[in-house]
C-alpha cells in the first residue's frame, strides 16, 4: 500500500468519522451564541473537582464574561452542575490516537494497554492513525474482547504499519550515512548496519555532495508536517460534535551530518573549487534554516476547533556511528506540537518512557470543567476572540483553549 502520511491519514480518519457521527444539531451550544470552554484546574499534579463557578474568573479579550452555565466532568459524565435552562452539553468523546514513529519501539504496548483499559470507555469512538492508515475502532470491540486483546493486536498492526511505512526513510538514511562515511574519508565501515557504497569512492566532492544534499531532501520530504494539513485537520475536526481529544505520538529523530570539522576542512581544502564550495554553502544553510511554520495560525485553528491536544514525545538517544554527527532533528516538531498542546488546553511529556508520559496526558485530559458564556459582543466580525480563564486562589494553575474565531 502506498503511504499517504499521518496527516493525510488523520484527515481521511476525521473525514470517515464525521460521516459517521453527522453533523451537530443546531441547539448544541457550541452551534449557537453560546461559548463553551473546557477547563483543567490543577494544584501541582493533582486535578482539583471542589470548584464552584464564582472560583473562576473568565475573559474574553481582557472583557469579563459571565460564566452562565458550569459543569465538573469526570470520564465523560457529568458529576456536577449549575446548568442553563437551555441546553445539555455534549459530552460523547472522540479519541485520536495519532503515531508518527519511523523506528518501531516495542514499549508503545503500555501506552497501547492503558488506553483499552483504563481510558476508553463504552460510547467512546476511537480512531488509531499509523504512519500508513487509520483504524476505526468497532463500538462493540469493548464488549467482545478484553482491553489486553485489543492492545495486542494493535500493537501487532502498529508494528506491521511502521515497519512497512519506514522501509524508504531507513533506505535513505542508510544512504546519508554511507555518503557521509565516504565524505569524512572513513576507510571500512565501524558501523556494522552502513556498508561502504563503492559507487562512491570512485567519484569525487562534485558528485558526492549534490547527491547527499538530494538525498536529505528527499527524507525531509517524508517527514514533514505541512501547515495546510494541520490546518484542513482543524477545519474537518471543528464539525465533529462532542469532546475531541487527539493524542500525538512523536518518535525523536536524528540526521546524520558531516562533522563540523570536517566541514570546516573540506572548505579549507577547495578554496578555488566554486562548485564544491556552492555545494558546501548550500549544505550550510539547509541544516540551518528555520522553519516556515505560522505557529499562531496552526494554533488559533486547532483552538477554534475544540480540540484537546496532547502531545507525547518520545525520546531516545542517538546511536553512535563513527565519522558521523547524528543531530537532533525534531526541534520544528517539538515547538510546534508543544506549542499546539498550550494552546489547546491539552498536555505535553518529553519522556524515554511512553507508557509514562501517555498515563500523564491521559490524566490531565479525564477531568476537566465546562464553563458556558455568551459574548459582551456578540456580533460575528471573523476575528479570534482570545480566552482567559484565572482562579481566585493562585496556587491553581489552569489549562484552555487560547480562543475562538467569531463567525
Amino acid at each position: 500500500m502506498k503511504k499517504i502520511g499521518a496527516w493525510s491519514a488523520f484527515i481521511l480518519a476525521v473525514f470517515l468519522g464525521y460521516v459517521a457521527y453527522g453533523r451537530p444539531e443546531q441547539s448544541s451550544p457550541a452551534a449557537g451564541p453560546w461559548i463553551e470552554v473546557p477547563v483543567r484546574v490543577f494544584q501541582g499534579a493533582q486535578f482539583v473537582d471542589s470548584l464552584q463557578p464564582p472560583d473562576f474568573a473568565l475573559n474574553e479579550d481582557g472583557q469579563p464574561q459571565k460564566i452562565e452555565a458550569f459543569y465538573l466532568v469526570q470520564k465523560g459524565r457529568v458529576v456536577r452542575e449549575v446548568p442553563a435552562p437551555e441546553f445539555k452539553p455534549h459530552l460523547p468523546r472522540t479519541f485520536y490516537l495519532l503515531f508518527q514513529m519511523t523506528e518501531f519501539d516495542p514499549k508503545i504496548e503500555v501506552p497501547l494497554k492503558h488506553y483499552f483499559n483504563a481510558v476508553v470507555i463504552p460510547g467512546d469512538s476511537t480512531t488509531i492513525v499509523t504512519p500508513l492508515k487509520p483504524y476505526n475502532l468497532a463500538p462493540q470491540a469493548l464488549k467482545l474482547k478484553s482491553g489486553d486483546s485489543l492492545a495486542k493486536e494493535m500493537h501487532g498492526i502498529l508494528r506491521k504499519d511502521i515497519q512497512k511505512s519506514s522501509g524508504e526513510y531507513r533506505s535513505l538514511l542508510t544512504e546519508l550515512k554511507r555518503m557521509v562515511q565516504t565524505i569524512d574519508g572513513v576507510s571500512g565501515s565501524p558501523d556494522p548496519t552502513v556498508e561502504m557504497d563503492v559507487t562512491d569512492s570512485g567519484f569525487g566532492l562534485e558528485f558526492i555532495l549534490p547527491r547527499y544534499k538530494n538525498a536529505l531532501e528527499k527524507l525531509e520530504g517524508l517527514r514533514l508536517v505541512e501547515e495546510q494539513k494541520l490546518l484542513d485537520f482543524a477545519g474537518a475536526l471543528k464539525r465533529q460534535p462532542g469532546q475531541k481529544i487527539v493524542f500525538f505520538f512523536y518518535q525523536r529523530e536524528f540526521l546524520p551530518e558531516i562533522n563540523q570539522n570536517i566541514f570546516n576542512q573540506l572548505i579549507a581544502d577547495n578554496q578555488g573549487r566554486d562548485d564544491i564550495i556552492a555545494s558546501l554553502q548550500e549544505l550550510f544553510v539547509h541544516y540551518n534554516r528555520r522553519s516556515l511554520f505560522k505557529y499562531d495560525r496552526v494554533g488559533q485553528a486547532f483552538a477554534d476547533a475544540g480540540i484537546n491536544f496532547n502531545f507525547v514525545f518520545m525520546d531516545q538517544q542517538a546511536r553512535y556511528v563513527f565519522g558521523i554527527t547524528m543531530k537532533e532533528q525534531s526541534g520544528d516538531v517539538f515547538k510546534l506540537f508543544s506549542e499546539l498542546a498550550k494552546t489547546t488546553g491539552g498536555a505535553m511529556d518529553n519522556s524515554f518512557n511512553p507508557g509514562a508520559g501517555f498515563k500523564k496526558t491521559t490524566d490531565h485530559a479525564e477531568n476537566y470543567y465546562l464553563l458556558y458564556y455568551r459574548p459582551t459582543r456578540p456580533e460575528p466580525d471573523r476575528a479570534f476572540r482570545k480566552i482567559s480563564v484565572t482562579l481566585n486562589d493562585p496556587s491553581y494553575a489552569a489549562a484552555t483553549r487560547a480562543g475562538y474565531y467569531a463567525r
